[in-house]
Formats: C-alpha cells, sequence, structure tokens
C-alpha cells in the first residue's frame, strides 16, 4: 500500500478516505501526522508526531496550542520484540487530551446530562471512565469530555464498552460541536471493545450547533426523524449499523458535507437526499439498494459516490448532472452485474469498478467519453466491448489481476493513455508492437508467467515512459531500442534473456531503478557507472561474469545494489566504499579474497555477502558501517577466518542482526560472545571451521610424534584436522596428515626423522556441503613442538608360505652410520627360534643393505612369523616377497592403527577373474599389550568374527580359516581393533595356484577428499582395477580424473558412493580406452568429502602377475625408493604427477649399497602433467645396477611411485615411496 494508510473501516474494496475522515496515524509523512476520530473546533490545533528516541523506538508526541500557551507532552511506550511495537492505547490518549484541556465550571443541566449518559449506558463497566462523576467543575477532565467557556462543547467515547440507549437528557448539550459515540474503531490504530447503543432519543435534535455526529457501529436501527433539526451538522456517520432506511429529514441536513451510510441494510434513498446541495461524499456501499432516487442528479456538489456492492439494476440519468462529480465506485454483488445507463455519464472522470465478480463491461462504457481513470483491477474481466476505443480522454487504465490472455486491441488506440497496469493477467504469448504508438505512456506495467517472445523494438518509440515493468517468459536480447527512452525513470525487465545487458541503456540519463533477471551473460554493464541519478541497480539471477570495475565508486547517488546469483569472482573493489549505499547484496557469486576496510564507510541496513569464496578476517572497519535502526548482516557461507574484531561488540546495543554460519570464525572475548548470543541469526559455535584448541604432545618415537587437542564443536559435514610440520619454528609448513573427520582428539604423525626437532600446529578443513560450497580452511592453531628420538622402527607383515621367500632392503640416506636390529617374532609374540634372530647390521653413510630372510636370520625354511626392523636413525626399507615366478614388495609399516581397511580380497577356485585366488590376512601387534579385533567381510558377502592377537604377536590365516563360510564375489575386509592399541597387516593374495601374487597393505580412513596413485596402464595384456570404498557414514560423490603422458584429462561421470559401499572398475571400461592398444597415465580420485579410500591393481590379463598400490592422499617433496634393481632382464622406473597448480623442479639420483651416486638428473613438470620413465632412459648410468636406492626432491609436491618389472613380463610390482617430506 502506498500513501496514507486507509482508516480500517475503509479497507473494504472501494472506499477511499475522505477529507472529513482523516482520523489516522499516517507512517509515510516526514512528520507521521496522528488525525483523531473527532477533531475539535478550529481554535485547537492537535498534532501527534511519531519521532524516534533516541534507542531507536517510536516516541509520540502531542501538541496542543490554546491562545498563546503551549503545551507539550512526550510519552514513549514500547515493546521491543523482533519487528513490532506499540504506539499507546486510547484511554491514555483521552486521559491526556482531558488533561489537556483543564477544568471549567458548567451549567448543572449539562453537568446531569454527562451524569445520565453515564448512568444510562453502564459506566461503571466502560473500559475507560477517568474522573467521572467527579465534583462539580472537574468536568472537564473526565475522559472524553471537552469543555470551552464553561459548555460541554465535545463529547468523545468511542469503543468504550457503552451498552444502554442514549438519554433524552443529551438534548440539554446545546453547546455541542462534535459528538462520538462510534462503536467501532475507525482509525484502525485503538481497538477497544465496541459500544452497543440501543437507541438515540428525538431529543438529539436540540443539538443545534452539532457539526459532527459519529454513531457507526452501534447497532442502531432507527434514526429519529428529529435528527433533521441539527441545522448545523456537517458530517453524519451512520455506518455498520442495521438501519433499513433513512428518515426523509434527512434531507432537512443543509450544511451536510459528508454522509456515510454504507453497511447497513438499505432499501431505499429517500428522495429529500437530493436537497443536500452541500453534500460531497456519499457513501452507500453494501447496502440493498436496488434503486437511486432521480433526485440524486441535485447533489451538485457531490465528488465522491459509493454504490459498490448493491444490486442496482441501472443508473438514473441524472448522474450525469452532477458536473463535480470525481470518483464513483461501483462493485456488483453476486449474481447481478454493472448496472446499464454508465454511458449517461459522460462528465465523470473517475470510475472504480470492484468486487472481483465483474466478467464484463457494458457497452456503452466508451460513451463515458470524459472518462480520465478506469480502474477495474481484481475482478474476471476476460475482454472489452468494441465501443472501448471512444475512451479517448482515458489516461491512467488499471486492469491487473483479471482474465486477460491477450492484451486488448482497443487500449492500442487510447492516445492519450498515461498509466497502463495488466499486472497479474495470464497474458501468453508475444508483446503486439502497436503497443509502441501509445506515445504519451508513462508506465506500462506487463506482468505474465506466460508471456513470450521477444520484447518488441517499438517500445521504444513511447518516449514519455517514465516506469516500464515487463516480467514474463521473454527471449532474445533485450532491444537497444530502448535507449531512446530518455524519460525513462524505472525500468524492470524479467525473462529468459540472452545476450548481455545493452550498452544503449547508459544513455537512460534518468534512470533511478534498473531491475533486470533474465540469463544475462557478459560483464557488469560498465557503462552504467555512468548513470548519475540511479538509485537502485538490481542485477540479481543472472549469469553475469568477470569482476566489478573501480568506477562503480563513481555512483555516488547509487543506495541499492543486488548483483546476488550471478557468476561474478575476483575482489571485491575498495571502490565501493566511495558510494552511498544502504542495501549492498552481493551474496552467491564467486568473489575472492578479503573484504575491503572500505566497506566500513557505508551506511547500510542490509549487507549480504554470503555464499561467496571470500577469506581472511573481518575487518574491524566494518562495524562502522551499521544503520542507526535495523541492520542485518550476511556473511555466511564463504571461507571467513579468525576472530570477530572486538569493534563489533558496540553492535549489540543496536536492532542489528547478523548471520556468520559456515565459515572459520571464532567469539574469543566476552563480549563478541555476548553480541553473537543476542543478535546472530541461528547456530554460530557449531558452524565454524576454527582451530581445534589445546593441541599437545602426548607421544614420541624415531619416527613418529603423537598430538592431541580438544575437537571444535561443529562435528558435522565432512572434513577433519590438518596436521601441518615444518623443522623451523613458524614454517613454512606442509601438511603432514589429515584426520579422517573431525571428533578426532588424537593423531600420530609418522615418517620422521630420528632425533630431529618438529613444530607443528593443526587447523581445521570442512568440506563443500549443501549449505557451502566451499572448502573451509582456519586459521592454524598454537604451535607445539617435539623432538623425535634417536632410534625408528618399521614394521612387516609378511608371512611367506611354503616355496615362497622373503628380502629386505635397508637404507641409510643419511651421513652417519647406522645400526640396524632386525627381530622375528611368532605368533606369541616371542622372538622365532632362529638361529641369526635379532639380526644385527651395520649400514654404511648413504649405503644399503639388502639380503634375503634366509641370509639374515641364518635359515633356508620358510618362516611364517613377522618381522620388526629397528635402527638408530630414520629407516628407509622395502621388503619383497615371491616365489616361481611371482613378486611383489612394501615398504615397511610405521603406523599401527584401530580400523584398517583391506579393499582387495579373493578366494576360490574362480576368484580372481576367472582364476583360484588365495587371500591369507597377516595382522601384527607391535604393542606390548594384547589386542582383540573384528574382522568384517563387506560387499558381497556379510560376515564378521573376532580374534585375539597377543603382544608383539601376529596373526596369519586364510579366509577360509578366519570364516566358516569364505567370502566369495566383490568384498573388502575391514579391521577394527575392539581392545588394544593398534594393528598393521596386510593381505597376501596368491594367484592361480602360485602364478602370481600381489600384497595389499591394510589402509587408514583418510580425511582428505582427494587421492592419487601415479601410475596406472592398461593395454593388450594389461589391465588396472579401481576399487573405492566409502568409510564414511554418508553417500559421497565420486568423479575419477585419469592424466595420460600427453596431459590429456579424461573425466568419468560423477559416481555416488553410498555409504560402505564398494565399487570395482576395470580402467579400460572405465574410460572408454581401447584394449589392444597401451595407455599409460596417472589418477585423481575426487570427491565431495571425506572418508573415499582404495587401490590400485595392475594385472596380467593371463594373471601372470598383479601389483597393488594404495591410493594415496600425501604429496611429497622428499623421498626415498628402496631399491633398483636394472640387471639382467630386470628393470626400476619411477612414475611422477605434479597436482599442484604452478610448475616443478624434481631432482632424482641413484646411489649405490656402498653410498656412492650412480648419477642425478632433473625432471621438469607443468602443472597437470606426469611422466614415467625406465632409471635407465633417465641415468642411462645405472644399467646393471641391481642394489641401492632412489632419493628424489622436487620444488613443490608430487605425487610418485616406483614400479620393478621383467621384461619377460613374468612380473611387476610397483611400491609407494619412504616419505621424508
Amino acid at each position: 500500500m502506498t500513501g496514507r494508510p486507509e482508516p480500517l473501516a475503509l479497507l473494504a474494496f472501494g472506499r477511499k478516505p475522505h477529507k472529513e475522515e482523516t482520523e489516522y496515524l499516517d507512517f509515510h509523512s516526514p512528520t507521521a501526522q496522528m488525525h483523531r476520530l473527532a477533531p475539535g473546533s478550529s481554535s485547537a490545533t492537535k498534532n501527534l508526531t511519531l519521532a524516534r528516541s533516541e534507542f531507536g523506538f517510536p516516541r509520540l508526541t502531542a501538541s496542543r496550542t490554546i491562545g498563546r500557551a503551549t503545551m507539550s507532552q512526550v510519552f514513549s511506550v514500547a515493546c521491543r520484540s523482533s519487528f513490532s511495537f506499540i504506539l499507546c492505547s486510547l484511554p491514555f490518549l483521552l486521559g491526556f487530551i482531558s488533561e489537556l484541556y483543564g477544568q471549567s465550571a458548567i451549567p448543572e443541566q449539562e453537568r446531569q446530562a454527562l451524569i445520565a449518559l453515564y448512568n444510562s449506558t453502564d459506566g461503571p463497566h466502560w473500559t475507560y471512565h477517568t474522573n467521572w462523576l467527579g465534583p462539580a467543575g472537574t468536568e472537564g477532565t473526565w475522559g472524553g469530555v471537552k469543555v470551552e467557556n464553561g459548555h460541554v462543547v465535545e463529547l468523545s467515547l468511542p469503543t468504550l464498552n457503552l451498552v444502554g440507549a442514549v438519554p433524552p437528557e443529551i438534548g440539554n448539550l446545546t453547546y455541542l460541536r462534535n459528538l462520538n459515540l462510534a462503536g467501532i474503531d475507525l482509525s484502525g490504530w485503538f481497538p477497544g471493545l465496541p459500544n452497543r447503543i440501543s437507541s438515540i432519543p428525538p431529543e438529539i435534535g436540540q443539538l443545534h450547533q452539532l457539526k459532527k455526529l459519529y454513531l457507526a457501529g452501534d447497532g442502531i436501527t432507527v434514526l429519529p426523524t428529529e435528527i433533521g433539526g441539527l441545522a448545523s451538522l456537517e458530517t453524519l456517520h451512520i455506518a455498520y449499523n442495521q438501519l433499513t432506511a433513512l428518515p426523509a429529514a434527512v434531507g432537512q441536513l443543509g450544511q451536510l458535507k459528508a454522509l456515510h451510510a454504507d453497511n447497513n441494510q438499505l432499501e431505499t434513498l429517500p428522495p429529500e437526499t437530493g436537497s443536500l446541495l452541500l453534500l460531497e461524499t456519499l457513501t452507500l456501499g453494501r447496502n440493498k439498494l436496488t434503486t437511486l432516487p432521480p433526485q440524486i442528479g441535485n447533489l451538485q456538489s457531490l465528488t465522491d459516490l459509493e454504490l459498490q456492492d448493491n444490486p442496482l439494476q441501472s443508473l438514473p440519468p441524472q448522474l450525469n448532472n452532477l458536473l463535480n462529480l470525481q470518483t464513483l465506485i461501483l462493485a456488483p454483488p453476486d449474481g447481478t452485474g454493472l448496472p446499464s445507463s454508465l454511458g449517461h455519464l459522460k462528465n465523470l472522470p473517475h470510475l472504480i469498478i470492484g468486487g472481483g465478480r465483474v466478467t464484463e463491461l457494458p457497452e456503452d462504457i466508451g460513451e463515458m467519453t470524459n472518462l480520465r481513470i478506469l480502474d477495474a483491477h481484481s475482478n474476471q474481466l476476460s475482454s472489452l466491448p468494441p465501443s472501448f476505443t471512444g475512451l479517448q480522454q482515458l489516461e491512467d487504465l488499471r486492469l491487473g489481476n483479471n482474465a486477460f490472455a491477450q492484451i486488448p486491441v482497443a487500449i492500442m488506440s487510447l492516445s492519450s493513455l498515461v498509466k497502463l497496469d495488466l499486472s497479474g493477467n495470464p497474458l501468453a504469448g508475444p508483446l503486439p508492437p502497436q503497443l509502441g504508438n501509445l506515445r504519451k505512456l508513462k508506465a506500462l506495467y506487463l506482468v505474465s508467467k506466460t508471456l513470450s517472445g521477444e520484447i518488441p523494438p517499438e517500445l521504444g518509440n513511447m518516449e514519455s515512459l517514465e516506469g516500464l515493468t515487463l516480467s514474463g517468459e521473454f527471449t532474445g536480447t533485450i532491444p537497444t531500442e530502448l535507449g531512446r527512452l530518455s524519460q525513462l525513470k524505472s525500468l524492470s525487465l524479467k525473462g529468459q534473456f540472452t545476450g548481455s545487458i545493452p550498452s544503449s541503456l547508459a544513455d537512460l540519463s534518468e534512470l533511478t531503478t534498473l531491475d533486470i533477471d533474465g540469463h544475462l551473460t557478459g560483464p557488469f554493464p560498465k557503462e552504467a557507472t555512468g548513470l548519475k541519478k540511479l538509485v537502485n541497480l538490481i542485477l540479481s539471477g543472472n549469469h553475469l561474469s568477470g569482476h566489478l570495475p573501480p568506477e562503480i565508486g563513481q555512483m555516488t547517488s547509487l543506495g541499492s545494489l543486488d548483483l546476488a546469483g550471478n557468476q561474478f569472482d575476483g575482489q571485491l573493489p575498495p571502490e565501493l566504499g566511495n558510494t552511498r549505499l544502504s542495501s549492498l547484496n552481493l551474496s552467491e557469486n564467486r568473489f575472492s579474497g578479503e573484504i575491503p576496510k572500505q566497506l566500513g564507510s557505508l551506511y547500510v541496513t542490509q549487507l549480504d555477502l554470503s555464499h561467496n569464496q571470500l577469506e581472511g578476517r573481518i575487518p574491524p572497519e566494518l562495524a562502522q558501517s551499521h544503520g542507526n535502526d535495523w541492520s542485518i548482516w550476511n556473511l555466511s557461507a564463504n571461507r571467513l577466518t579468525g576472530p570477530i574484531p572486538p569493534e563489533f561488540a558496540k553492535l549489540e546495543s543496536y536492532m542489528f542482526r547478523m548471520d556468520l554460519k559456515w565459515n572459520a570464525l571464532i567469539a574469543d572475548h566476552p563480549d563478541i560472545f555476548k553480541l553473537i548470543g543476542s543478535r546472530h541469526l541461528g547456530e554460530f559455535e557449531g558452524t565454524q571451521s576454527h582451530s581445534p584448541f589445546l593441541l599437545g604432545v602426548v607421544g614420541v618415537s624415531g619416527n613418529s610424534v603423537t598430538l592431541t587437542w580438544s575437537p571444535i564443536p561443529y562435528s558435522g559435514d565432512s572434513g577433519g584436522y590438518q596436521i601441518l610440520c615444518s623443522k623451523t619454528p613458524g614454517g613454512p609448513y606442509t601438511v603432514a596428515a589429515m584426520t579422517p573427520d573431525k571428533t578426532a582428539n588424537l593423531f600420530r604423525v609418522t615418517g620422521l626423522e630420528t632425533g630431529t626437532t618438529y613444530y607443528f600446529t593443526a587447523r581445521t578443513v570442512t568440506y563443500a556441503h549443501p549449505d557451502n560450497e566451499n572448502i573451509v580452511i582456519g586459521e592454524p592453531s598454537t604451535e607445539v613442538s617435539a623432538t623425535t628420538s634417536a632410534s625408528a622402527e618399521v614394521f612387516f607383515p609378511l608371512s611367506p608360505q611354503t616355496g615362497q621367500f622373503r628380502s629386505f632392503a635397508v637404507s641409510n640416506f643419511g651421513n652417519t652410520g647406522m645400526d640396524v636390529e632386525f627381530r622375528a617374532r611368532a605368533a606369541s609374540g616371542a622372538l622365532s627360534p632362529l638361529p641369526g634372530n635379532p639380526a644385527s647390521f651395520k649400514v654404511t653413510p648413504r649405503g644399503q643393505v639388502a639380503q634375503l630372510n634366509s641370509e639374515i636370520f641364518k635359515t633356508g625354511d620358510a618362516v611364517n612369523d613377522w618381522v620388526g626392523v629397528s635402527a638408530n636413525q630414520s629407516l628407509v626399507t622395502l621388503a619383497m616377497i615371491g616365489g616361481s615366478g611371482a613378486l611383489d614388495g612394501i615398504s615397511g609399516l610405521t603406523d599401527p592403527q584401530k580400523t584398517l581397511y583391506f579393499p582387495r580380497i579373493y578366494q576360490g577356485a574362480s576368484g580372481f577373474k576367472g582364476e583360484g585366488a588365495d587371500t591369507r590376512l597377516i595382522l601384527a601387534n607391535p604393542s606390548d599389550s594384547p589386542a582383540r579385533i573384528r574382522l568384517t567381510s563387506k560387499g558381497e558377502s556379510q560376515a564378521s568374527v573376532e580374534v585375539a592377537v597377543a603382544a608383539r604377536g601376529f596373526l596369519s590365516a586364510s579366509l577360509p580359516e578366519l570364516f566358516p563360510t569364505a567370502p566369495s564375489g566383490a568384498n573388502y575386509l575391514l579391521v577394527d581393533v575392539v581392545e588394544g592399541d593398534g594393528i598393521v597387516g596386510c593381505a597376501q593374495v596368491t594367484l592361480g595356484g602360485g602364478k602370481g601374487l600381489f600384497v595389499s597393505p591394510g589402509l587408514p580412513v583418510s580425511g582428505s577428499d582427494r587421492t592419487y596413485a601415479a601410475q596406472v596402464g592398461c593395454g593388450s595384456g594389461l589391465a588396472t582395477s579401481l576399487r573405492l570404498i566409502n568409510a564414511d557414514t554418508v553417500s559421497r560423490k565420486v568423479q575419477v580424473r585419469l592424466i595420460g603422458d600427453d596431459g590429456r584429462v579424461s573425466v568419468t561421470p560423477e559416481q555416488v558412493l553410498l555409504p560402505g559401499q564398494l565399487k570395482d572398475d576395470d580402467l579400460a571400461t572405465l574410460f572408454n580406452l581401447p584394449e589392444t592398444s597401451l595407455k599409460a597415465g596417472s589418477l585423481e580420485v575426487v570427491a565431495d568429502g571425506s572418508g573415499v579410500l582404495g587401490d590400485i591393481l595392475v594385472y596380467d590379463r593371463s594373471t601372470k602377475y598383479a601389483s597393488s598400490l594404495p591410493l594415496t592422499d600425501r604429496q611429497l617433496r622428499s623421498a626415498v625408493f628402496g631399491y633398483v634393481a636394472n640387471g639382467g632382464n630386470l628393470y626400476t622406473g619411477l612414475a611422477l604427477f605434479n597436482a599442484t597448480a604452478g610448475s616443478v623442479e624434481a631432482a632424482v639420483e641413484v646411489l649405490s649399497s656402498d653410498g656412492q651416486s650412480q648419477g642425478k638428473t632433473t625432471i621438469q613438470l607443468d602443472s597437470g602433467r606426469r611422466i614415467a620413465k625406465l632409471l635407465t632412459e633417465l641415468l642411462p648410468q645405472t644399467t646393471g645396477q641391481n642394489t641401492g636406492y632412489v632419493r628424489l626432491t622436487s620444488s613443490k609436491p608430487v605425487v610418485a611411485a616406483e614400479f620393478f618389472g621383467d621384461f619377460s613380463l613374468e612380473f611387476l610390482s610397483v611400491v609407494p615411496p619412504v616419505i621424508l617430506e
């Protein structure tokens, strides 16, 4: 609703406030003018103004001037709630007015008249009767009584629960000018209890000075004939009663200007009404009138006539005699139509047709040749009569919310039309180009979901247009011709447009509002920055992209900027702070970087920067940009980090709301904590990915440090804690590991060097989720340090069976000699009874020891045990197991886990690709405490069993030995430590009765959303299987990327992995690769959160060989590959993949077993590129070398793997490196 708010009683359709009925509080005016229902005499002026208190609440100020004296009283009442306040109560106003007017003596008969009214209308039960029946001389203080010059001149008692008859003594108040006994509150602001007046006495006719009489809503059924004696009456309000007729004496009210008799039961209007020659307003709506007397044509002063909701059959032609009639309101009730003879009203300028039931306009409406405003909105019109073209003086046509399916052709000929509203109709199809002929049109509103086609360029001919609103399913480009509308102030377009915003719109120099929502592409319209009068710029819901230009700061008149739901990126221009914005909405874009501190120069009531990629800390200057009244800020779903500035604490005293959810912020100040509690919308602490608390060191070994911390409250949504590690205080840090979730409070960082001081911090990572599409990384926690011990230990849970062998290689990459000890342990945890157990060796600086199990322990028998290797410094180890042409290997395991996944278990005569397969599980318990372990087979076969493992002991068993019914089909094994400190383990899978063999280490759950395999391949005779397991409790969306040697990337469609699901894919099938041609590459597995783990299995299709390589989430800068085999028929190769954003330089050095460098080379890898080469290709001088190791260092993190094989393709082994950094 615009303009002044209408009184409650006038809200029925078709009624508008009249100048005699200005009893309302107008919030839209600068002073919020309050007009009373029954104003007093002209000698006193009363003004109620709505102001703002110092606390931002409304303050009502009332003042009155009497003669030369001025009295004022200010009062304020407010209810501090979300969005409402209470102004005041009517009794308080009445008491205030009574106090204002003071005391004055009145004649006794007037006093008795007041007492009689009190007694006859149950005064004791009035809702307000302050001072009533007080001693003589106090009558001027009685609530609702106004006394002037010793007489009662005003009696205002509306909606105070008066019940009964008005006494005859009322006739003794002969000086009364205003009598208000209304039973309803016509203002709509101070509702009370209704009055119920049973009758009005004839003596009312003695009030010859009465000017205003309010009896609305009292339930009156009859008016006395004597009412005709009110010779001075100007306003008579008898609406909302039960009157069936008006007395003929009404015609004697010669001074009457306003007669309100609507909402009664009137069936006729007395002909004597035609004698009211000064009458300006006549409201007869919602009665039962079927005709009007012809004498109504005598009311030459009448300007407003309301006849809605009467069953009128026709209108008297005498209405055309009403030359001053400005507005006629008609609204036929159910079952009737508009009255005929509208064409008689040739002089009527304003016709309102309401009621919502009109289906057609009469044909003779075209004869209303002086009609300038026709308002027939919210009816059921679907067409216009042919005569409509005769309304050539029509300037304002309001047909919104009807049933028009097409824009009526008749409208195109209305050359005087200035305003046209057809919004809310089911308009369909394209706009007619003839609309451009309406050259005087200033406002065009066409809103319909079914409008379609292109906007006709002819609209650019409407040179008088000031407001254009078009909303529908429009297509095509926005016509450049709209730039010719030089008078246009408001342009709103909504559709499915193509192309960009035309530059010609920059010519609209008068434009104050530009609102376009229509799938537009292209950059921000830089030309718009030249529109110096633009106040509102709304371009939300498009596909605009690129950076915001700094010239936006030149738009100094801009008050509202809404660019939400686009694809803008880059940093927010600091120049935004030069504008006068009070509302800024840049949500749902791709803005990055920090929030400019210059935004603190704004004075905004709405600030929405949510769902972008903003990062860094919130600038403290932003606390200056709030409005004094309501301010709502939304910075949620970004990447903001750090503490909320303490400067924000002062906002707690304002009516301020903010939303900071889904960031990495922390409230670390008591005042900020209070602010969050009172002003934040929704949960705060449970949505913030800030750093964990109280990071500390609880354990140290030669190659590991165990950290603990207090988890953050926000445990929902996928993510975890990144452990950052450095050898220097303050960094630079590298990511050493990541926990699988945010409930973790303990982690062992492994792969560290002995006797070295490390510095650690932890930070929280939350992956994208429905509430925030960003990966949010919090600021690092407080740094802690720890020094590893001088000794290190690794574990080899390998158990060779009959006909198999086991070998070990230990490399010393340090510059001092190393003492190494091998210990083989039995299932009981005791040392195995071997001649050389334990076995000790000295390894020269940068040297290597590589021997068979039989050489180390001085026995030639296959030994069913597990081996631990310890040394007085960092270890690089590799163990191989094989036999009869089969061979595979693993690096030493360093990190016992509570939970391990074994992605590949095969069992049965056709368990693997139609070949026989047997899986043996080896679990070692390095702890001094026994362990109880639960084994669960998942996949196509479900089974579970619990076993015990002795302290320092191990378990070695085949699947049939573990499960009563051995798992078959595609399965994986989940191992949980129910009691104990942790285990390490491997699955040894023998294929084809010993023809092939591979070793698959148990995998812990990772917190990363990306894992890699440096080397995969397929082709003639070669295949790669990819197995993925979703170890999380929620579904994960996964994509797999294959990076070829040529840098080309193939991407699979997004797959969904259910919780606990296993997925097994053949590489050739997954990427639709021909099996006949060799294809090598690297894999990247991308999930929408943590918990996805797996491995690849490279194998010969005839199962002569197979080798498993775990998917890794760790990239390396420094690593060692534990063995070199380039002699005879053997080869060694390296695969590197650069998954970082920039290029890397990697150095590869091969060393012999005695520590001598055999050569060094450098490899350049661009971003996203890979390389796989034999060592003899990289360093030809290593040809024939069958011992030693490879050292790799890189300028940036890379993914790497080593592979061994023989040129006769009898075996292949792919092993990960030992990562040093």
